[in-house]
């Protein structure tokens, strides 16, 4: 009886998916391979050299004085609103990307899924990269009977969006700063506008690369993992049936994008650091969208020396804008400790 209910089940959702096929559930993840494993680990050491090497060069600009000073008398309400800032901040990831479960037809309340946001939050700051966050969140859609491939293509989407408002925003703070009389790096406009271009090619290749391989089965239907790869392609090209999903997701992700600016407004008169708003404004769009760069551990030294090369150029004290940075950073690990209380409670409860 329970091998009839299997394949009852099956039949159910050959048929409200024709794309999937019935030798292997849609809900199944990859397992990770050897190579894989050491991969990671290989990664994982690189991006830690590369982040202790760029802090304790950045340390080498930082006056110690002016670092006390700083410091030594933080401002407990600005300090406050800088840590709920970055909790409303998850709370609108979450959002965002319930919009594109709900659109394949998963849907969730907001709190579950800002606690899936949180424990990937965790995670991805313990590994050399976020996407050891995004297998946590497709592991829990998975968990929840949501199908595979549907928790993969809306983690795709959701990055490729994201890269592109992040790029629009940065081009646009660049832009800006010529009128607030900011010296602009314009040596780094062409490496932007020709990372928004690819970032454009890339999601209409998504987008359409879905439709294309099924048209095509034989050229992938051999192969296990292409076959995985093909009903990925396909779950995301299914996003062009929601337009008004993607443009609305597209609006948040841009309201989203400005919510670091509010952050480090926070965070700076925390420090008692007078910088105007319209300096930031300029800035972080930039330092964020740099800071996205696969080259360091979570961003640590990667992003204290990028706020320090661009707040030079707006006369900000290298020592004010590393203490920005390093603050960002511990905020983003404080942030994800409740994603620790949550996997771990999680974990113990499994264990019963």
């Amino acid at each position: 009886m329970p091998e009839l209910r299997r394949e009852k089940s099956s039949n159910v959702a050959v048929e409200e998916h024709p794309t999937l096929e019935t030798e292997q559930p849609a809900s199944t993840p990859p397992a990770p391979s050897g190579n894989g494993v050491r991969s990671s680990i290989a990664s994982y050491l690189w991006k830690l050299s590369f982040s202790i090497l760029l802090f304790v060069a950045a340390l080498h600009w930082v006056d110690y004085g002016e670092l006390r000073t700083i410091t030594a008398h933080p401002h407990p309400s600005y300090l406050f609103a800088y840590i709920l800032l970055m909790f409303i901040d998850r709370v609108v990831m979450a959002y965002k990307w319930g919009l594109l479960l709900e659109a394949v037809g998963f849907k969730r309340r907001l709190g579950e899924l800002t606690l899936i946001y949180y424990k990937g939050t965790f995670i991805g700051n313990l590994l050399p990269t976020s996407l050891g966050g995004d297998a946590i969140r497709t592991y829990e859609v998975v968990k929840r009977g949501g199908p595979f491939e549907t928790a993969v293509s809306s983690i795709v989407m959701e990055r490729f969006v994201g890269f592109l408002s992040a790029a629009i925003l940065a081009l646009a703070g660049l832009l800006l700063a010529v009128p607030l009389g900011l010296e602009t790096p314009v040596q780094i406009l062409l490496p932007l506008g020709i990372a928004f271009g690819l970032g454009i090619a890339c999601l209409m290749t998504v987008l359409l690369g879905g439709e294309f391989l099924q048209r095509r089965p034989g050229l992938f239907g051999k192969l296990p993992l292409a076959r995985k790869l093909v009903k990925i392609a396909t779950s995301v090209s299914g996003f062009r049936s929601h337009p008004g999903v993607l443009y609305r997701f597209f609006l948040w992700s841009l309201g989203e994008q400005l919510l670091p600016i509010v952050i480090m407004y926070a965070l700076a008169r925390g420090l008692n650091l007078d910088i105007p708003a319209r300096h930031l404004l300029c800035i972080i769009p930039v330092t964020q969208f740099l800071a996205r760069i696969p080259v360091s551990l979570s961003g640590i030294g990667l992003q204290e020396s990028v706020l320090m090369g661009f707040m030079s150029l707006a006369g900000i004290h290298p020592t004010a804008a590393f203490v920005l940075g390093v603050g960002s950073n511990i905020g983003a690990i404080l942030n994800g400790l409740p994603g620790a209380y949550f996997y771990l409670t999680d974990t113990q409860r499994k264990r019963r």
